[in-house]
């Protein structure tokens, strides 16, 4: 298959799936804002709550490792 044939191919998809070529842009950034805003509000109500974790955790290895 010739890369030209496989351009063809790709632009029939497009057409036939009636995505526009803007769209798949705008849905990654929606997820991404999405994402960003979900891991903000976590963190702010559970961050204390995972840093106390976290330093026990660390306080842990140290003590096992004699450090």
């Amino acid at each position: 298959m010739s890369v030209m044939h496989g351009a063809n191919a790709l632009r029939r998809w497009w057409l036939v799936t009636g995505f526009s070529a803007g769209q798949g842009v705008v849905e990654y950034g929606l997820i991404l804002a999405l994402t960003a805003l979900f891991t903000v509000v976590i963190l702010g109500v559970f961050g204390g709550t995972v840093s106390d974790f976290l330093s026990f955790i660390a306080n842990a290895i140290d003590a096992a490792t004699g450090g």
